[in-house]
This record gives C-alpha cells, structure tokens and sequence, in this order.
C-alpha cells in the first residue's frame, strides 16, 4: 500500500459472535484487500486476498459500504448475517459509478469479486414494481461525483441503495439474483436552493449549495453546506 496515498476506505465482515469479523480495504486507486481475520489486517499480515477495480483516468474510490445490513438495525438481526453467503458490498467513484463486491467461501477459501452496476436485461423491469418518490425511473444514471452513499430498506426484491450524486438523488434496487435497477433519478438542486432562501431575512443574489451526505431512515435527509460570496 502506497502510503502517500489517502487513508484507505474500510468495512467489516461479520461472521457472527464466535470469532471476529473480517476487514476490507480500499485505496482511491481502486486496490481491494480483504483479510479473513480483522487482526492478521491490522497488523500488516500478508495473507490477503486482493483485486482491482477498472477505474478510469482520474477516477477514484470514494465510499465503501456494506450492503448486508444497516447501522439502525438491532443486534439480533446482525447475529443472522452469519448464515448469509454471499455477503455484499459497494464501492463508489468520483464519476458517479457503482462496484458491486461479492464475498464468498469454497472449501474454506474466501473469493472477492466485482463489478459495475448492471441492469437486468429482460422486459420485465423491476422499475415497473417499485414506486418512484419523486419523478418516473430512469434507464440512466447521470455520471457525477458520489458524495454519499446510504441503505435503504430491503423488499422481495432486493436492498436499496440511495446514492448522493452532485445535486442528484438516486435510489437503485440491488436484487440477489445478481443486477440492479435504478429506479429513480432526480435533480433536487433547485427545490433545495429556494427553501434556503425562503428561509432567509433577504434574499441572497448569489447562493451556492454543496450536498455532503444523506441519510434513510423512513424518509431521505440530506445534509448540505450553503455558500455565500465573501466581502472583497
């Protein structure tokens, strides 16, 4: 590991409460480590399982998040990801695409696998069962840096996953069979800016909007910085 580089991103692997969890790293560059044992990782060890992930010129690795449960479930739910194989994580870019990372175990060997978001290709698209909160599914997913990435609920189809792109709010469906379906897309900048003002003594001639996370519990928060022009 280049150690002029950022921080790698990292994220546990349970295996339930009779030993502790594995570690997954990831660089910007797109280098992923994963280690059976959370203190073999820590400690440098070298039996490691490690792949790439295609990026692009000047695209980095920005989020790295475990798809099998999220941080407002109990602790009893988390003692059932241990009889749940494959395990599943996602891993963000700064343009706006999506690595699915697949955990599994043969014959005592773990194998680490990944690839970009991918829909089903059949006409019966999940996007016909799942509502949109704000505006019709789209096909395409506009390309821009992910600031956030957040877990959503899960349904007979899959988990949800929202991601915060620039101004943009997406929601895909990540579905066990092995796609993903975005099933919305929407453009939240504008709403956003004129509540601000709207909150405002004056009216500000000049105001910027920078979106930095989300949340979803039963409903989507955003956390934004507005920015206002400084005096000369």
């Amino acid at each position: 590991m280049d150690p002029s580089q950022s921080a790698p991103l990292y994220a546990f692997v349970p295996y339930g409460s009779s030993r502790e969890p594995g570690l997954i790293l990831a660089s910007q560059s797109g280098e992923i480590w994963f280690w059976n044992n959370i203190g073999v990782g820590l400690a440098g060890g070298e039996q490691y399982f490690k792949i790439l992930l295609e990026l692009q010129s000047n695209e980095i690795v920005n989020s790295l998040t475990r798809l099998d449960v999220s941080s407002s479930r109990s602790v009893s739910s988390l003692r059932l990801l241990k009889s749940l194989q494959p395990q599943t994580f996602v891993a963000s870019t700064s343009t706006g695409r999506l690595f699915r990372l697949t955990l599994t175990t043969s014959g005592g060997r773990y194998h680490l696998t990944s690839r970009l978001f991918s829909r089903m290709q059949s006409s019966l698209s999940l996007s016909r069962f799942l509502p949109s909160l704000w505006s019709s599914p789209t096909s395409q997913a506009e390309a821009g840096n992910i600031a956030a990435i957040a877990l959503g609920a899960k349904t007979n189809f899959g988990t949800d996953i929202w991601a915060l792109v620039e101004s943009r709010v997406q929601k895909w469906n990540v579905a066990a069979e092995g796609f993903e379906e975005l099933t919305l897309q929407d453009d939240i900048g504008v709403v956003l800016r004129q509540a601000i003002q709207d909150t405002l003594p004056a009216p500000s001639t000049y105001l910027d909007l920078e979106l930095l996370d989300l949340a979803v519990d039963r409903l989507v928060s955003l956390f934004a910085s507005p920015t206002f022009p400084t005096a000369p």
